[in-house]
């Protein structure tokens, strides 16, 4: 498959099926695999923007964000959904300002944290795998984890389990989904609160157009209890995560709440005997054609413990409708762009107009861009971050995002960075296009949070 234009050209930077080509198409899930991390080095795990604090009360940190975020309940990758989720962004990282207070004096937990984005060759002794039925090994192909599409005979699944076992029972997991292959037929599978010989787990199913929650045990193979579903798309790039804290288990695609569920009746046992987790990769037999589900291209696990953090991050936008020249380019916004300062916590605005911001504290920072154009372009744009290391350096390119290729709705791009930035630092948000264009508002935004304290 080769991304075009509409007169059938192909942009230069599209994603194109030659397995050879830097700009592969399967390379895409790549640009969230920093999104993916996030959760992992912060414990900031929640709506689109991020919602949860560690430390603070999850449930009421949860039903403040569930409110922010109910008009991006379901992510699409096209312009208008884009726009239509803008200010959902924004007032999710109000709440995520909000909630980043340190945890009272002596309640300062501390867990463990794994990630693994799957660069080598084989999946290697730190899983233990489990299979069931008559399919191939596990194999990694380009960074991404699937069943070996040869010497598959008939439906069944192979489950990795990490080795690295959590510490406490309030845990999240997370994959960064690759290759979709046949992902509307069969299904890619996470385990959380896993008994190391599987013998009971929680797991979510996952398929192009819908997930499933329930409870398992094993037999002699792998039984499935649901609880819930949802019909919500999943597309490659995107995170799925899912966490556990006490009874509560909630479902979440690119960090926006998808279906949750309460396991009051406490029907999977949870305890010292349950902190593994892994992932699976099925094949399904029709009698006829063969189907695989979902590539794995990242996982990430953490308990839902982190050291505090201190409520340091900010949200700009452009309010005004009016046109803010931007000229063609790859570049930082121009001087003008941004108008209002939504909300500021410990952070030195030191240009409004191109969105400037300077930082107190070294540490991990999340930023979240999104940029709306006055008119749709001719050609593929993307917000990108900018930075000089102090006020008065030289600035320049710190993360490119992704692309949005051009269609007749192409208005918009958001994007979402997780960086390392050194106290007294200066970040910006920026784009890329070859065309002349404007910014407007009141869906441009740049909104960003401290993490973690390096």
């Amino acid at each position: 498959m080769t991304v075009t234009s509409p007169d059938k050209s192909v942009p230069s930077g599209a994603y194109v099926g030659d397995a050879a080509a830097s700009n592969n198409i399967g390379n895409l899930q790549k640009l969230t695999w920093e999104g993916a991390r996030a959760s992992i080095v912060s414990g900031v795990i929640g709506s689109f923007a991020g919602v949860t604090a560690i430390g603070g009360n999850w449930k009421a940190i949860t039903d403040k964000s569930q409110s922010a975020t109910t008009t991006a309940q379901t992510r699409s990758s096209d312009a208008n959904s884009t726009v239509a989720s803008a200010q959902a962004v924004a007032d999710g990282t109000k709440a995520t300002i909000e909630a980043l207070t340190p945890p009272p004096p002596g309640e300062q937990p501390t867990g463990t944290t794994f990630s693994d984005d799957f660069e080598r060759t084989e999946l290697g002794s730190g899983y233990t795998t489990y299979k069931f039925g008559q399919v191939a090994d596990l194999t990694i192909v380009g960074g991404q984890v699937q069943l070996n599409q040869q010497g598959d005979k008939g439906t069944g699944n192979v489950v990795a389990l990490s080795k690295t076992v959590l510490r406490t029972d309030d845990q999240s997991v997370s994959a960064v989904m690759g290759r979709a292959n046949q992902a509307g037929t069969a299904t890619t599978t996470l385990y959380i609160r896993a008994a190391p010989d599987l013998a009971t787990f929680v797991y979510l199913f996952i398929q192009d157009d819908e997930v499933l929650l329930g409870r398992g045990t094993r037999t002699t193979g792998l039984n499935y209890t649901q609880w819930v579903a949802a019909k919500v798309p999943v597309r490659t790039g995107d995170t799925v995560t899912l966490h556990a804290v006490g009874a509560n288990y909630q479902v979440l695609i690119n960090g926006v709440p998808a279906v949750a569920y309460n396991d009051s009746a406490k029907s999977s046992p949870v305890g010292v005997g349950n902190r593994s987790f892994g992932f699976d990769s099925w094949y399904y037999w029709s009698g006829l054609f063969g189907y695989f589900s979902f590539a794995v291209a990242a996982l990430t696990a953490s308990d839902l413990a982190s050291p505090p953090v201190t409520g340091i991050g900010w949200a700009l936008a452009r309010i005004s409708s009016t046109n803010a020249l931007q000229p063609a380019g790859s570049r930082a916004v121009a001087a003008g762009t941004f108008d209002t300062v939504r909300h500021s916590s410990a952070v030195t605005v030191s240009a409004l107009g191109p969105g400037q911001v300077q930082v107190p504290v070294s540490g991990w920072y999340r930023m979240s861009l999104g940029l709306t154009y006055a008119k749709a372009l001719t050609t593929q744009i993307g917000a990108d971050l900018w930075w000089a290391r102090s006020p008065g350096a030289t600035w320049q390119q710190l993360r490119t995002g992704p692309k949005t290729v051009d269609t007749d709705d192409a208005w918009s791009v958001e994007a979402t960075f997780v960086v390392y930035l050194p106290a007294g630092a200066v970040v910006a948000p920026g784009y890329s296009s070859s065309d002349n264009n404007n910014l407007v508002g009141s869906n441009t935004y740049f909104d960003g949070a401290l993490i973690n304290r390096a």
